[in-house]
């Protein structure tokens, strides 16, 4: 099972992909229209809907490619048995409504 520094890092690197790509976008882009920005609002929006639905209902198929990518760059691809990869679902559910609670926000 990931420790909760591994799970912490595992997750930090997730939102430094998201933000690293975004700022790509931003840099060689010119200014967007109000319309585009609402609409990448709504488009991240659901993908964290996707993933979240995908990892309550323990469907890691639907996540693989983004699992496997974050796994390999901590060199855990590979590593992780079956048991393993579900706790690791389950781990990333609980970091999440614990950091919620701690926030105040449910």
């Amino acid at each position: 099972m990931l420790s909760d520094a591994q799970l912490a890092d595992i997750v930090k690197d997730f939102y430094e992909i998201v933000i690293s790509e975004e700022n790509k976008a931003r840099l060689k882009n010119p200014p967007i229209t109000e319309y585009l920005r609402l609409s990448r609002i709504e488009y991240h929006d659901k993908v964290i809907r996707d993933y979240r639905g995908a990892l309550a209902r323990n469907e890691l198929d639907k996540i693989k490619f983004t699992a496997d990518m974050l796994l390999s760059k901590r060199n855990l691809f590979g590593k992780l048995n079956g048991v393993e990869v579900a706790g690791f679902s389950n781990q990333v559910q609980h970091l999440r409504f614990s950091r919620k609670a701690s926030a105040g926000v449910l």
